[in-house]
């Protein structure tokens, strides 16, 4: 049971998303064309604006997950990041996505339909807000 109402924040992540093609971040072209068919979404971001700022805070977070030596990750509203599956794949680390619920179906989609699920990778939903969750 969702106690608050976050899915205004939905349409964040799917605009979000958009600027990572400007970027070298892998799987960034595929997922934003899959939730482009998707979903009504159009992003206000109308061009590469924010795409440097977005790659050095995604490769910023990608090298403390490397340095840290840790290998289990929780990522809290991890939209529609690529990162876990990146982790999951290409470094076999135990990766868990906590989402909203419409967040977390279209995200599973996405991944099903652009590479296998990684066993390790899991994409669940809830609010982390909630007590109930």
């Amino acid at each position: 049971m969702e106690s608050n109402d976050f899915t205004s924040v939905i349409p964040t992540a799917i605009t979000v998303s958009y600027p990572r093609i400007f970027t070298d971040i892998p799987y960034a072209t595929e997922i934003w064309t899959y939730l482009k068919k998707k979903t009504l979404v159009k992003p206000y971001i109308p061009n590469d604006v924010l795409s440097v700022e977005l790659e050095a805070r995604y490769k910023l977070i990608d090298k403390l997950l490397e340095d840290t030596g840790i290998h289990q990750v929780l990522e809290l509203a991890s939209g529609y990041s690529q990162r876990g599956l990146i982790f999951a794949k290409e470094y076999s680390y135990k990766y868990i996505e906590l989402d909203l619920n419409k967040v977390v179906n279209l995200k599973k989609e996405i991944i099903n339909n652009i590479s296998a699920m990684p066993d390790s990778l899991k994409i669940v939903s809830g609010d982390a807000t909630s007590k109930y969750d």
